[in-house]
C-alpha cells in the first residue's frame, strides 16, 4: 500500500515542478522509474524463474502521427517458459520490437520508446500506476509471443 503514496506523491511533486503538464516534460523525470513496486530490487533480480511461469513486459512508447500529434500506448508481451527464461525472453523482445515496427511502417510517423520493464503485477494493476505517469495512455495491444511464434502454426 505504500508503494501508491510514494507515486502519488512523486505524481504530485511532478505536477508541481512541471506546470505544463505536457508528457515531454515528465518524461525525463521519471525515465527509469518502475510505475508498480513489488517489491525491492534485489528481491526482482533474484526472483527466479522456472518453467511454466509466465514472462510479461510491456513498452510504453511515445507515438507521433504525420500532424504531429502525439499518443501514449502501452503494448505488452508474454511468453510461457518452456525451455529457458532467456528463450522466452528474446521471444518477447522480437514481438515488441516487430509491434514498433508495424506501428511505424502503418500508422504513425515516429515511435519513441518511453520505457520497458517486466511486470510482475496484473496488467490493470500496472495501467492504473502507469496512467499516473501519462493520463492518456492506452493499451495498444497485449502480445502472446509463443502463439505467434509456434513452429506448428496452421
Amino acid at each position: 500500500m505504500h508503494w501508491y503514496l510514494i507515486l502519488y506523491l512523486q505524481f504530485l511533486l511532478g505536477a508541481f515542478l512541471f506546470k505544463d503538464g505536457s508528457t515531454a516534460s515528465r518524461i525525463n523525470l521519471h525515465k527509469s522509474h518502475h510505475f508498480v513496486d513489488s517489491g525491492s530490487e534485489e528481491a526482482k533480480k533474484k526472483r527466479k524463474f522456472k518453467k511454466g511461469d509466465t514472462l510479461v513486459y510491456c513498452q510504453i512508447l511515445r507515438l507521433t502521427d504525420r500532424d504531429k500529434k502525439k499518443q501514449i500506448m502501452v503494448v505488452f508481451a508474454n511468453s510461457v517458459i518452456r525451455e529457458s527464461k532467456m528463450r522466452s525472453r528474446m521471444k518477447i523482445d522480437y514481438m515488441l520490437k516487430r509491434e514498433r515496427v508495424y506501428l511505424h511502417k502503418v500508422f504513425f510517423f515516429d515511435v519513441d520508446i518511453l520505457d520497458e520493464q517486466r511486470v510482475d503485477t496484473t496488467i490493470k494493476e500496472y495501467m492504473n500506476a502507469v496512467q499516473l505517469y501519462y493520463p492518456n495512455a492506452k493499451i495498444w495491444g497485449i502480445l502472446n509471443a509463443d502463439g505467434f511464434l509456434a513452429e506448428n502454426r496452421l
